[in-house]
């Protein structure tokens, strides 16, 4: 979304191409310091952990869309008709934009099922961006053919082993 990009960058990423872009100026909050701890990385996983960790550290937080996407304004932002990204994005990935979404957030889901177990519905519905409880129940009944419940009942028996990690 174009308004998370605007957040990780501090400016609105429309205006790359005529904002000239200076790397010591404009991304020192990303850079600073990631070099340093790069270089002694002895694997890919010690780098990831290092990325997590810089990313982490710029606390962002996810803006309220009311569970609507906003592919009009990401179509803007990339110089395409919302038509064109929504043909483009399903020919890609099989799905539309909204569909993806609402898959992402299902994944999330599971995942804080097994990451986050004794958290109760309302607080898990409220971190993962859902409007409330009931609009949770609703996403995971249809997505998934099962009720919040028996979904979780499911995800908590599969052996994940470092798969979510």
């Amino acid at each position: 979304m174009p308004s998370a990009c605007a957040k990780i960058l501090r400016f609105d990423p429309s205006q790359i191409e005529s904002k000239p872009v200076d790397e010591a100026a404009d991304f020192t909050h990303l850079i600073e310091g990631l070099l340093e701890k790069l270089v002694v990385c002895e694997n890919f996983d010690e780098a990831v952990k290092i990325y997590e960790a810089k990313i982490k550290s710029l606390e962002l937080k996810p803006e309220e869309t009311g569970g609507e996407l906003k592919i009009g304004e990401l179509a803007k932002a990339i110089r395409l008709s919302t038509r064109q990204l929504e043909r483009r994005f399903r020919r890609i990935s099989g799905l539309s934009p909204k569909q993806y979404a609402r898959a992402r957030r299902i994944r999330a889901t599971a995942v804080s099922l097994v990451e986050e177990a004794e958290m109760n519905w309302a607080n898990r519905a409220a971190e993962m961006g859902f409007a409330d409880q009931v609009h949770l129940t609703h996403e995971v009944s249809t997505l998934t053919g099962r009720s919040p419940n028996s979904f979780a009942e499911r995800v908590k028996r599969i052996e994940h082993g470092e798969f979510l990690k």
